[in-house]
């Protein structure tokens, strides 16, 4: 089905919302007309499938509580890392196998951890040329040094943990300083027990897979990803 594969194809190239809406309407085919196209149809089945409970809680999480210099208040939605592992094994597919064989080579435990690297940009979306773009994003991703330097040049090895409109990181006080050092807290101090001592992740198998792992570097620009992570293997 042309509308099912356009979803499940590897992405190339950004489109928006309602462009992709607008795609999708066009490819529909006739045994297709049940399928979403409408933006807010497509929003939806998103926030649902997001809403996982996971034996390590909720994937979608919120913060709250930041310190504003103007405008309302900020809430930040992101995927819970502990979580998000676990689902992402679950699923199954590439990111999943390739864990398992990369852990085969490098065994995690407590006392030798995986290293998490979060990784944090600035993408743009829409039209790059005007003067005010309000659809600027702050991204923020994750993944695992020990999955190797070929695999972490690869966009399919990073997770997506969160992403915030820079227009609202410019309200809070400091930035995007006080937006990291709240997820930092995340996993230096409210995830971080779990995540060392190890997360049982399920495999397409039946089999499972215990991940250690701890925060081990925080890139803000591909400079210091070639030089500190894709270098390494």
């Amino acid at each position: 089905m042309a509308a099912e594969r356009l979803l499940t194809a590897q992405r190339k190239s950004f489109v928006s919302q309602r462009a992709l809406a607008e795609i999708l309407s066009i490819v529909k085919d006739e045994d297709e007309q049940h399928l979403a196209t409408s933006r807010t149809t497509l929003k939806r089945k998103r926030e649902r499938d997001l809403r996982m409970d996971t034996p390590y809680g909720p994937l979608w999480r919120t913060m709250t509580g930041f310190v504003m210099e103007k405008g309302k208040p900020l809430t930040v939605s992101y995927l819970d890392p502990a979580a998000l592992l676990w689902a992402v094994c679950r699923e199954g597919g590439g990111f999943a196998e390739f864990l398992e064989e990369r852990n085969g080579l490098h065994p995690s435990a407590p006392s030798q951890p995986w290293s998490l690297c979060l990784y944090v940009d600035e993408v743009s979306p829409g039209n790059q040329l005007k003067p005010s773009n309000e659809r600027k994003l702050q991204v923020i991703y994750m993944s695992l040094k020990q999955l190797g330097g070929l695999a972490l040049s690869k966009e399919d090895s990073w997770l997506l943990v969160s992403c915030i409109r820079s227009v609202d990181v410019k309200r809070c006080a400091n930035g995007m300083a006080q937006v990291m050092k709240r997820f930092l807290e995340v996993f230096l101090v409210a995830r971080h027990d779990l995540l060392h001592y190890g997360l049982l992740l399920p495999l397409k198998n039946g089999a499972n897979v215990t991940l250690c792992c701890k925060l081990g570097t925080l890139a803000n620009g591909c400079t210091f990803l070639i030089q500190h992570v894709y270098a390494s293997d």
